[in-house]
């Protein structure tokens, strides 16, 4: 009578744990029914079958061969059995697991290393964080009830883990596992090209909302999606729809809503449109990425958990092709759309810079503020010497008119001995106007040269001071200096202003710069922008025009 019983309880639990398209079972019905006998009828432990039937019914999607077929042998019975004990024992006995809720425990923990292609890659013993861990948990009481504080303890900073690749691959994700800790991936499908950091650790803790990387508050971020074990719902394509590969993937799903304050959108879609789903794309300075899906129905589709304050192009697929019916639009933080469709109006644009310039781009500049340049007779800066205070300048040149001009030979910039300091460029004037120049001296004069290139992109890094040795005392009328910020207007290249119109970008004018900024007569407003450097193949980020100034997007 159990036997008989045992494919009832088989699908029950795999309906279950699946219920819109529960996948195949992997190494066939023996492999899975004998797991299963285990639990039902030798520990009849209701959880720890619910727990197998999870892991089982969502294997095959995560292993395969090179065959391309199903390859669950790469766990016997038996291991897999010791596998889903090992998980149960650390749910019993780790403080910080109390009260995870059963969702969390099998996605986040339970599969473990479980889908590993190679012996080597699985954990244990060898896990370097071990002795680590084990004396963290033994002293510090803090940690044991909260996995995040375990983590930020055994891994010093986990914001530090973050990491650049695009895959968004984290190999702490199964050391961590091996230790009991629920852990997984949380990533952003579209970033800039000045940050690529677009994965991170998330770590279920009942205590706190999930840990948001400092990098997104600056940053455009209009979705946050989440790696999962199981198989989430992606978009069923009609015959010969192409789906994005970006959506084919299964085990992802979207968390958007608890990193960021969000609105769903519905929107209009034209008669002629014959596919069944359409897209929201956001701009990474390259290309527009699909980022939100929905399913096309009455002439209309939804899309759910968007980013407010942020871009998005409405977009289909034709024949592989992303399409767009209509103009890009700002999704207010009130829910209100905001086409960037133009106007009939015109407006003046002055540009001086390819990129938004945040606090974090002064990270080179940090100590710059309070140091400043001296002039004295003698090369140890002990006779005749004058100080001359620095303005912070940001991301234009610094200038410092000594009144009346000075006549020293010696020369420097100075600071704390022990602080780092960049220039990029800098100069020294004489009365008429003129460049003067002379030679570094100092405690790090290598590659000083870049100093005086004209190069705004290329600087010299030093600590304490770096002197200029003027050959003999020269009036000098005028210090210009630079500090480091990349993606400023450049002196006599070639620049086109793009306008994003009727699914493309267009140009709207070209003009050389004549100096540090380019001005833009009679553009034609309401639209949305960016600017290329012809000579450098660089773009600027997307940016609108409001009272004929930029807002970076």
């Amino acid at each position: 009578m159990k036997i008989l019983c045992l494919p009832g309880i088989l699908v029950f639990f795999i309906i279950g744990c699946h219920r819109n398209n529960p996948p195949a079972i992997p190494d066939g019905p023996e492999y899975s029914s004998a797991v299963l006998r285990y639990y039902s009828e030798n520990i009849r432990d209701t959880l720890k079958t619910k727990a197998a039937c999870f892991l089982l019914s969502h294997l095959q999607q995560h292993q395969y061969s090179n065959t391309g077929k199903p390859d669950s042998s790469l766990l016997t019975k038996n291991q897999f059995i010791k596998h889903i004990e090992h998980k149960f024992h650390q749910l019993d006995s780790c403080p910080w697991l109390t009260g995870i809720s059963f969702e969390n425990f099998s996605e986040y923990l339970l599969p473990g290393n479980i889908d590993c292609k190679t012996e080597s890659t699985r954990t244990g013993p060898s896990n370097p964080y071990r002795e680590r861990f084990n004396y963290i948990i033994t002293h510090y009481d803090d940690c044991l009830n909260s996995s995040y504080q375990l983590v930020k303890l055994l891994l010093k900073d986990p914001a530090k883990r973050e990491k650049t690749t695009v895959a968004g691959i984290i190999p702490e994700i199964p050391l961590l596992r091996d230790l009991g800790i629920p852990v997984t991936i949380d990533f952003l499908p579209v970033t800039n090209r000045e940050n690529l950091k677009k994965a991170w650790m998330f770590i279920p803790d009942d205590r706190l909302q999930p840990q948001m990387p400092n990098y997104m508050h600056a940053d455009r971020t209009g979705k946050v999606y989440r790696k999962t074990f199981s198989r989430q719902p992606i978009p069923q394509p009609a015959p010969e729809e192409y789906i994005p590969p970006f959506f084919r993937n299964p085990f992802q799903k979207d968390v958007t809503s608890l990193y960021l304050h969000t609105r769903a959108v519905t929107l209009p879609v034209p008669n002629e449109i014959k596919a069944q789903h359409a897209y929201l794309a956001m701009f990474n300075d390259s290309v527009w990425q699909p980022v939100a899906w929905g399913k096309i129905a009455d002439n209309h589709c939804r899309f759910e958990q968007l980013g407010t304050q942020n871009i998005y192009l409405p977009v289909y697929y034709q024949d592989s092709l992303p399409k767009t019916w209509t103009a890009p639009f700002i999704l207010e933080t009130n829910g209100k759309i905001c086409y960037l469709t133009g106007d009939t109006t015109s407006v003046n644009l002055t540009i001086n810079r390819m990129r938004p310039y945040y606090y974090n781009s002064d990270r080179l500049n940090n100590y710059f503020p309070g140091t400043h340049f001296e002039s004295a007779d003698d090369a140890t800066f002990n006779n005749g010497k004058n100080k001359y205070a620095i303005n912070y300048p940001h991301y234009q040149w610094g200038r410092i008119k000594l009144t009346p001009p000075c006549q020293k030979r010696y020369w420097r910039h100075t600071g704390h001995p022990r602080f780092p300091y960049y220039l990029a460029e800098l100069q020294f004037l004489d009365t008429t106007g003129q460049v003067l120049s002379g030679k570094f001296f100092g405690p790090d004069i290598q590659n000083a040269e870049a100093i005086t290139d004209n190069n705004p992109d290329t600087y010299k890094g030093y600590k304490g001071w770096i002197g200029v040795d003027l050959g003999k005392p020269v009036f000098v009328s005028e210090i210009r200096y630079l500090l480091t910020l990349p993606h400023r207007i450049r002196k006599n290249h070639h620049y086109e202003l793009l306008y994003f119109y009727e699914g493309r970008w267009q140009c709207a004018a070209a003009r050389t710069a004549p100096g540090e900024e380019i001005t833009f007569p009679a553009i034609p407003a309401g639209f949305l922008y960016r600017l290329a450097d012809t000579e450098r193949n660089e773009y600027s980020n997307i940016f609108t025009i409001q009272d004929q100034k930029i807002q970076f997007r």
